[in-house]
């Protein structure tokens, strides 16, 4: 932090372009920036980072917004530290003369902080705190599947700006790192142990998500990609008929792998994806031989495992049958469509559809049997 106390008012002021608070404000130190917010000055920049407090912030701002000799208006802000709770409802509860000119950190990875408007920012919680409210009483199969529904109704776009969550959140748009990055983000919010996987998919780069998952229909961590899931609103505006698509639900890295067409896990997932453990070592060690161990190490904290224990749930996952699925669809079909449905004729359409996609998408060795089941329930 610049010391106020260090700072010669007289002389060094009027080249003073930036100040940054790093930890909480004394009243001697209080006292010190008002003397030199009244001085002449030419401010353009305020950094709180680190250990500052949302009182300290406060107390800034209202200096910033009230001092004739501070042009509020003209000065970019900027939040750069980790945001508790505590200090969410803080910031909730201020108001902002100029909050255009405030920016926040809201999320860091490998000490990068990504940065958005206070405004955006507000939007994003929002967002989260709605979808956190509606799922905080359901099952985990029934918690999982309202999140998923919600991101793939997104509209996709591919421009590379959809993969921020500000504007994702704000346009309803997002890319395919962009969907899975939202649903990853939410199912964390929520509790849920969820990363993010790269695939190359005939020979284009494509996301999925995964999931760690322990109840009576799962067992393992599974893959997740809504933005293989979504239906456009040119095809289908009705959002009920937007949400027939399931393929890519809590399916199993060994179903991942065997879609049609060339598919190649990318990075770390290529690791994770060896036929065995012996190929697993030796691919693990080549690796961590040409990258950092950042990427290993955010798996290992994002599902709580080292690696062996990420491996073994991976390819120990038991595959979620097409009829828990589309029974579940349907119930939640029906609590959202005030009218209700056809029960019936929904479930053969998800169903049929389901069987339909997964012939075009995956190798139906895998599912011959299931479909036969399924064949002989409609005879």
């Amino acid at each position: 932090m610049i010391s106020l106390m260090d700072l010669d008012v007289k002389n060094k002021t009027t080249l003073l372009s930036n100040l940054s608070f790093d930890r909480p404000l004394s009243d001697l130190e209080l006292g010190e920036l008002i003397n030199l917010l009244s001085s002449s000055i030419n401010l353009s920049q305020v950094y709180f980072k680190d250990d500052i407090d949302i009182k300290s912030i406060e107390k800034v701002k209202l200096l910033l917004e009230g001092l004739p000799t501070v042009d509020d208006s003209k000065i970019e802000k900027y939040i750069l530290k980790d945001i508790s709770s505590s200090d969410e409802n803080e910031l909730a509860n201020l108001s902002f003369l100029n909050i255009e000119t405030w920016n926040i950190a809201y999320s860091k990875e490998k000490n990068r902080y990504s940065i958005t408007t206070l405004a955006k920012y507000k939007k994003i919680k929002e967002w989260f705190s709605e979808a956190r409210v509606n799922v905080e009483d359901k099952p985990l199969f029934d918690k999982i599947l309202y999140l998923y529904d919600r991101v793939k109704l997104l509209e996709y776009a591919s421009s590379k700006k959809y993969e921020r969550l500000p504007e994702i959140i704000e346009n309803s748009k997002a890319n395919s790192y962009g969907y899975n990055l939202l649903f990853k983000e939410l199912l964390n919010a929520c509790g849920i142990k969820a990363s993010m996987g790269c695939v190359k998919v005939d020979g284009e780069i494509s996301y999925v998500t995964l999931a760690i998952l322990e109840d009576d229909d799962f067992s393992g961590i599974y893959v997740f990609d809504p933005s293989s899931d979504t239906i456009s609103k040119d095809q289908y505006k009705n959002n009920l008929a937007r949400r027939i698509n399931y393929n890519f639900f809590g399916i199993t890295l060994d179903k991942l792998l065997s879609q049609k067409g060339n598919i190649e896990p990318q990075g770390i997932l290529r690791v994770f994806s060896s036929s065995d453990m012996e190929e697993f070592d030796y691919l693990l060690a080549r690796y961590n031989e040409k990258n950092s161990c950042n990427d290993i190490n955010a798996y290992k904290q994002s599902f709580g495992l080292n690696e062996k224990a990420i491996y073994d749930a991976l390819h120990s996952s038991i595959p979620v049958s097409s009829e828990i699925i589309c029974s579940r669809v349907i119930n939640r079909l029906e609590s959202v469509e005030p009218q209700g449905i056809e029960r019936e004729f929904l479930n053969k359409t998800i169903t049929d559809n389901y069987y339909m996609r997964d012939e075009e998408l995956f190798d139906g060795l895998r599912n011959k049997t299931q479909k036969k089941k399924h064949d002989a329930s409609q005879s």
